[in-house]
């Protein structure tokens, strides 16, 4: 799923896929099949620490699409749907 989503943003951005200006890693343990991968990133940086906003910039989405995403995220680990 990983490379496939990659692939496909790359294609579609034709840039390198990385964090804007930074050296920061996301480990592959974060991610989880029931959140989207969008999902599982911002979950985890918001975990760490980051303000909605400094994860708008380093991933370049809105804010509006980072509060909702978390939002979502959220609302699957409250409702048990995440293992």
């Amino acid at each position: 799923t990983l490379a496939i989503t990659y692939m496909n943003a790359k294609k579609k951005h034709n840039k390198p896929l990385m964090l804007k200006d930074t050296e920061q890693t996301i480990p592959f343990s974060v991610f989880k099949k029931e959140l989207s991968i969008l999902e599982s990133v911002i979950l985890h940086l918001s975990k760490q620490g980051m303000k909605q906003i400094q994860i708008s910039h380093l991933i370049d989405k809105d804010p509006r699409t980072i509060w909702t995403t978390l939002q979502r995220a959220n609302e699957k680990i409250k409702r048990g749907e995440v293992a």
